[in-house]
């Protein structure tokens, strides 16, 4: 959590197919809520190599930002046991740099199976 806290822009807009949209505040609740409240249960996302491309935003020549595409898997991770594959989707994000640092502003997740 404390990675996504740093790395999620203040003015994050997040757009789910299936949960709505969503602004950094309530992003990271339904991370802590749905993502993270089973220790035992450790969920996986797995980008699919060959789905990810990478577009460089330039402003005058300066790089200051990147569009994401790609698709990934979501498992579920249990002590000893295989990971279970519990759907796919499709992602569109938009990173900009902020004095520096890479900053997640934009997101559509789309297309859940």
């Amino acid at each position: 959590m404390a990675f996504l806290e740093r790395k999620v822009d203040d003015n994050l807009k997040f757009y789910h197919d299936k949960g709505g949209f969503q602004d950094k505040k309530l992003f990271l609740q339904r991370t802590k809520e749905n993502i993270c409240s089973n220790p035992k249960q450790k969920p996986i996302r797995k980008v699919i190599e060959s789905s990810l491309d990478v577009f460089p935003l330039y402003n005058n020549g300066v790089l200051y930002g990147a569009i994401q595409t790609g698709e990934h898997q979501f498992f579920i991770r249990e002590k000893n046991k295989e990971d279970i594959l519990g759907g796919q989707a499709k992602f569109t994000s938009v990173w900009v740099k902020k004095e520096g640092n890479w900053m997640m502003s934009d997101v559509l997740s789309y297309d859940h199976q």
